[in-house]
């Protein structure tokens, strides 16, 4: 008797769940970075997602469980893993090409396409420690993608430069404030490398 184990090929069904639930990652990531994590419940999440609140549980443990699979979801999809992506370019083209993409009115105008550190960034610092982890796990490796040959320090105070400034530029849009605020930013960061 073989006591090797044989991979199963996915059947319908679990690829069925697999596909509803990242419908429902991608749902929950966007109404939480438009309208907030505590403005968002989880009928809206599935109907966004175009399925019925019953079928929740199915997926998740929580609302906490979700907001915690939401964030992995959205750093492993967004801005920093596509920013970086590009391997036929040079360390210091991909960083201001990122600086680029985060510190811009895009970035301002479309929360729900964007990074969570911006948009969630009041709600994150009071929620559960797993969380919070995730979250330290995600600056972690932004920190080693941005620092590249810089210094740890550097690459902690873009970061936060970066954050900051397109925070302030939603607080302050609609004037021209704003767009004063991306462009500091972006020349600052630009001229410390």
């Amino acid at each position: 008797m073989s006591t090797a184990k044989t991979t199963r090929k996915p059947t319908r069904r679990s690829a069925q769940k697999t596909e509803t639930r990242r419908r429902i990652l991608d749902a929950a990531s966007a109404l939480f970075l438009r309208q907030g994590f505590g403005a968002t419940g989880v009928d809206g999440v599935m109907a966004e997602a175009g399925l019925t609140a019953g079928g929740f549980y199915a997926h998740f443990r929580s609302k906490t469980h979700l907001l915690a699979e939401a964030l992995r979801h959205s750093f492993e999809n967004g801005m920093t893993t596509r920013a970086f992506s590009a391997e036929n370019r040079s360390s210091e083209e991909r960083i201001r090409a990122f600086i680029d993409l985060y510190v811009s009115p895009t970035h301002r105008d479309q929360p729900e396409l964007g990074c969570p550190l911006v948009g969630l960034a009041a709600e994150l610092g009071r929620e559960s420690a797993e969380v919070r982890r995730i979250v330290a796990a995600y600056l972690e490796s932004a920190i080693h993608a941005v620092a590249g040959s810089r210094h740890r320090k550097k690459a902690l105070a873009a970061l936060a430069t970066m954050v900051g400034a397109v925070l302030l530029s939603r607080i302050t849009r609609g004037t021209p404030l704003s767009d004063e605020i991306l462009a500091a930013a972006r020349g600052s960061l630009k001229s410390d490398m």
